[in-house]
């Protein structure tokens, strides 16, 4: 269900402006369902927020000067396409809009270093292999989140490691003793 799965992933990412250290960082998202998946994100970001989210009580600022800074600089060097994003950056209020890029190189900045803020960068994958893959390519992931069937889920959890796992949800697992 694309519709639960953005709203999951968008309260995961949106928990304190994504100034979380379990918020997820990344999406890897099946070329067949990318276009519906973005449109159901964009659907479900704006029913949270508004759109611009500057004038929403409900979406949070960044904590320091010097955390917008870097989170901006991962901004403006990735290189993907930029499909939603709801408002304008903001130094004076430290605020950065929710924002989900498509396809940033996998060598960028955003790419490699944790986000630690209101940005998404999302990676189109063919099959459950590639997503083992990238997963397995970089560091150990803090948290794994998985929407989808539980045989492909079953398959991501024992191809890779990670500090928590989660699936068809984010951030829960940290409620389990």
């Amino acid at each position: 269900n694309l519709n639960v799965a953005a709203k999951r992933i968008l309260s995961g990412k949106s928990m304190n402006a994504g100034q979380i250290c379990i918020a997820p960082d990344y999406l890897l998202v099946h070329k067949d369902v990318e276009k519906a998946f973005v449109a159901e994100m964009t659907k479900v970001v704006k029913s949270f927020f508004g759109p611009d989210a500057s004038k929403s009580d409900s979406f949070g600022r960044i904590i320091t000067e010097r955390h917008w800074s870097r989170i901006k600089g991962l901004l403006d060097g990735a290189d993907g396409e930029v499909l939603y994003q709801l408002g304008s950056p903001d130094e004076k209020s430290k605020f950065i809009p929710p924002t989900l890029i498509k396809a940033p190189s996998k060598s960028s900045k955003i790419m490699q270093e944790e986000i630690f803020g209101p940005v998404m960068p999302m990676l189109t994958v063919g099959t459950t292999d590639e997503i083992v893959d990238y997963i397995n390519s970089g560091d150990k992931p803090l948290a794994l989140y998985i929407f989808g069937p539980p045989a492909a889920a079953r398959t991501i959890i024992d191809r890779t490691s990670s500090g928590g796992v989660c699936v068809n949800d984010t951030l829960l697992h940290i409620t389990n003793p």
